[in-house]
């Protein structure tokens, strides 16, 4: 198991972002959760079998919804434990 922490810069607020991220990860069944960040940056932890699995849903979320533009990505994946829930939310 893979856990990586994504921080996007960009447009990346306002513009119904994190609800993207969610629905695209429970698209290809992965968990975690997404937030934004005070400085305007949004930041997901997702956990996911593979590194294919991974690469697959950061170009997904690279391109966005319509009215995002994502500028910068900064990842870091490590091995992890599967997840103490299986599911994925948005933190509030």
């Amino acid at each position: 198991m893979l856990r990586a922490n994504v921080t996007l810069s960009g447009r990346v607020q306002g513009v119904g972002f994190r609800y993207f991220v969610m629905e695209t990860a429970k698209d290809m069944q992965l968990f975690g959760e997404v937030w934004n960040n005070y400085d305007g940056t949004v930041e997901i932890d997702v956990f996911c079998e593979t590194k294919d699995i991974l690469d697959r849903f950061l170009v997904r979320i690279k391109k966005g919804p319509a009215l995002s533009n994502v500028n910068e990505m900064n990842i870091v994946v490590r091995p992890s434990d599967p997840p103490a829930t299986e599911s994925f939310t948005i933190r509030q």
